[in-house]
């Protein structure tokens, strides 16, 4: 939601609005979707052109909980849930918006414009469940239950929402939170530094303005559920300020009208001189709609604090003591005055501008008003219960599964969400359909045999509805209900699993850590799929090399700065370095005698540390690219994107069929710039595993683990790993390449070996990593 330029006028009047808080030893409720791209947009730092640093982004999050941790504050987040009737509009359009934005999207681009990636709500959540944050999910938008929330507890909400400043809360803007904590000056305890709105600041400056006239105040200002121009007869009697400047727009000019006209009126009176601008057969419905509105912004809420952890107990306590009657407009509205333009016009100046303040409205209809919030999840939720188990409905509660469930269950729709990607192929999530077509199959097996009409990017700038028939059979089985689904033994489960990602049941998936097991299926699936463009050995080596680098976080600790990295560890290196030279070291160099298992839990601290210096610099992104568009490689890009489209919808199947494999964490094994640059170094050389394996020379328990992943992974790719020139190469061509590689190799030994002596690895060349041969 939001009320349009509400937070420009706050913030225009900080002073007057806001004051100075210290935050501490208190609950806050978070709204979670605002604060998740709020972190992303303020403070992540992320290479958005890549397809998305989660890496980076999960360590942001994570400082930010453990800072509010620190000040003895107790997060409680909400979450949206699907997208109500009335939002859909507007999340088309900003499904355009972002699909334009994509289109010409470029390294450079990003210091100025960030791009959500993927899984930033995912890496979110993750983070949440690790740290053991309380955290619950709503089935459409949260803005309701959080207030709802914060009221029952009397505490803070943290978001960016301009609505907050109605709600009746206490509220902090995000863009005012500190980034540190500091010690608190009382006590000895931290504090996180802020500001704090209070309505009855907003309450004093308009002398007489009641707090129950603020939702009125926000529904005539216009939101996602009602038009200005629902309004637009009334408010053309609200005449303006003539003292419009270039720093004051029409819309804060207008919301400061609204304010000292709701100041002279009480709930009934105004809406009393609402109605009597609306055409008597219209009166009914925006009666509907404003007490709706009204009575949301008012509404106490029990379920989501069960949810969050309280008990019935307390719940049942709080919320008796909260409880207020809804509003309801005592008026009869067949009878009401018909003529009130000069009581209206009465309480302001006349103003020009007030006519030319609608002309960016829409000309929409007022029978396009929609009732509010409450009453649309009530019935929707009363729907969802008859199409879908209780089971079901507790555990998208609980943030098992993605918000867009609701959608394809209520509506049949899917809206697919835009990538950073190549435009001149068809878009990155049409290799998914596959696994799509099985989740909706699942989730409406027992409710319609309608078609998903799914949303996405066409060949051009456009979106494109498309339509997906369920399928009728599930590994070689009737499609099992959805009220039975989380009832079905480990094995079926398993099955409808594989069968969604086309894998053997005879592969060895349990030769492989839990943690990988998912990440590695979907590989091998999108390494499978002939969506263009191709795929190459290259791409996949990637992305199992760049699963390494987690391993090296959980030993070392984060580092993705070489100048800190240095500082840390030089030391400790040169020694490491030192006792190699003095001793002889007899490693086993044969995969085949090690485990992928025994390799994956035998991996030194030392090995990590040598290895380490490869994989920071290529985290950052070479100057030229940033530097010289035409040369980002948007079709590599593209390429990952697809298999971040099936990693997503693989994860969300899994879900659905109550984990028959572990969970996987994206931000531990994908990193969008660390592969850009990985592939852009492999594709040139000639034989990539014996590459690698000489990058890891000196790091031997990190070699054998991917040794023996690819031992593990190779016999499901048949032929497509095996060393050989791609096609397309003109004899010349390769002969060349050939005899360039013939004659820099022994170059590439002895200057690509990670810890023969300290020099750290430059990203820009590749052929800087070390000196002396041990």
């Amino acid at each position: 939601m939001g009320v349009g330029g509400l937070t420009t006028f706050i913030a225009r009047h900080a002073d007057q609005y806001l004051e100075n808080f210290e935050l501490h030893d208190t609950y806050l409720v978070i709204d979670g979707n605002s604060i998740a791209c709020q972190l992303y947009n303020w403070y992540s730092k992320c290479n958005c052109a890549f397809g998305g640093d989660y890496d980076v982004y999960a360590r942001c999050v994570e400082n930010l909980f453990d800072e509010l941790l620190m000040c003895n504050v107790t997060p409680l987040v909400l979450l949206d849930g699907g997208y109500e009737d009335k939002k859909i509009k507007t999340c088309l359009k900003r499904i355009r918006d972002k699909i334009i934005a994509a289109s010409a999207y470029t390294p450079s681009r990003q210091r100025s414009r960030k791009f959500f990636p993927l899984f930033l709500s995912e890496v979110f959540n993750d983070i949440m469940q690790e740290k053991g944050i309380q955290y619950a999910q709503c089935l459409f938008e949260a803005d309701d239950n959080i207030a709802a929330v914060a009221r029952v507890l009397g505490c803070p909400v943290l978001s960016f929402d301009s609505d907050f400043y109605v709600y009746d809360v206490l509220y902090i803007p995000f863009d005012t939170l500190h980034h540190n904590v500091v010690k608190s000056s009382t006590n000895n305890g931290y504090v996180k530094r802020c500001k704090l709105y209070k309505a009855e600041r907003l309450l004093a400056t308009f002398n007489g303005l009641d707090r129950t006239m603020l939702p009125l105040a926000a529904t005539l200002l216009g939101n996602d559920y009602i038009k200005r121009c629902v309004f637009r007869d009334f408010l053309r009697h609200l005449k303006l300020s003539k003292s419009i400047s270039k720093k004051t727009t029409v819309q804060q000019s207008r919301i400061n009208a609204v304010f000292n006209w709701c100041k002279t009126h009480n709930l009934n009176s105004a809406i009393t001189m609402i109605l009597s601008r609306v055409p008597k057969y219209h009166r009914k419905r925006v009666l509907n709609a404003i007490e709706n509105m009204v009575n949301s912004y008012t509404s106490i809420s029990s379920h989501m604090l069960l949810h969050l952890g309280f008990t019935n107990e307390f719940v049942t306590e709080m919320v008796a003591k909260n409880l207020k009657k809804p509003f309801k407009y005592q008026e009869d509205i067949d009878n009401l005055m018909t003529d009130i333009a000069e009581e209206v016009s009465s309480l302001t100046v006349s103003s020009a501008s007030s006519e030319d303040s609608e002309s960016n409205d829409e000309d929409e209809d007022i029978e396009d008003v929609e009732d509010r919030q409450e009453e649309i999840e009530y019935n929707v939720k009363r729907s969802l219960l008859n199409i879908a188990p209780e089971w079901f409905v507790d555990e998208f509660s609980k943030v098992q599964f993605s918000s867009y469930f609701v959608d394809i269950l209520y509506r049949q729709l899917y809206l697919c969400p835009p990538q950073i990607e190549d435009y001149a192929y068809p878009s990155s999530h049409e290799i998914s359909l596959k696994i799509i077509r099985i989740i909706y199959t699942l989730l409406t097996s027992n409710a319609c045999n309608k078609s998903l009409e799914y949303i996405v990017r066409g060949t051009t700038k456009k979106i494109c509805y498309c339509k997906l028939e369920p399928v009728k059979q599930l590994w070689s089985c009737d499609v099992p209900t959805l009220h039975d689904l989380h009832k079905l033994p480990l094995n079926i489960r398993k099955g409808i699993l594989g069968e969604a990602l086309e894998i053997s049941q005879e592969w060895p998936v349990n030769d492989l850590p839990m943690e990988w097991r998912l990440y590695i299926l979907t590989l091998i699936y999108w390494a499978q799929q002939q969506n263009a463009p191709p795929k190459t050995r290259c791409h996949v080596y990637t992305l199992l090399f760049a699963m390494l680098f987690n391993i090296i976080d959980q030993k070392l600790g984060y580092y993705r700065s070489l100048k800190k990295f240095d500082k840390k560890f030089r030391k400790r290196i040169d020694s490491i370095i030192a006792e190699k030279k003095s001793v002889t070291c007899q490693t086993n160099n044969n995969p085949e005698s090690t485990s992928l298992l025994e390799a994956y839990n035998n991996v030194t601290n030392e090995d990590c540390l040598l290895a380490a210096s490869f994989f920071i610099s290529n985290f950052k992104v070479d100057h030229k690219v940033l530097s010289m568009p035409k040369i980002f490689n948007i079709t590599l890009v593209h390429v990952f994107a697809q298999f971040q489209s099936c990693l997503r919808h693989s994860m969300h199947l899994n879900a659905l069929l109550d984990y028959p494999y572990a969970r996987t964490k994206v931000a531990q094994v994908y990193n969008g710039t660390l592969l850009y640059n990985l592939y852009n170094n492999f594709v040139r050389r000639k034989d990539v595993p014996a590459y690698i394996n000489l990058i890891l020379q000196n790091s031997p328990s990190l070699r054998l683990v991917f040794n023996a992943l690819l031992t593990t992974v190779s016999p499901i790719f048949d032929n497509f790993l095996e060393n050989k020139v791609m096609g397309g190469k003109k004899r010349k061509n390769r002969i060349k390449q050939k005899n360039e590689t013939m004659k820099h190799s022994q170059e590439n030994i002895d200057n690509e070996i990670p810890g023969k002596s300290y020099q750290f690895y430059d990203a820009n060349n590749h052929f800087s990593l070390l000196g002396d041969a041990i």
